[in-house]
């Protein structure tokens, strides 16, 4: 679906606030549905603390 050459991963508890002007081109995309599993993950680690 993308051209990286590495499985991408996520890890919702590794969070860090950026500055959008830092991202400078695209290098992949994904799907909704992986999408909203990153979302919801995101929403129950801040829920968390």
């Amino acid at each position: 679906m993308n051209s990286l050459s590495k499985a991408p991963a996520v890890d919702a508890l590794q969070l860090r606030g950026m500055d959008v002007q830092r991202f400078i081109h695209k290098i992949g995309e994904c799907s909704t549905e992986v999408m909203e599993e990153i979302a919801a993950a995101i929403a129950a680690v801040v829920e968390y603390y």
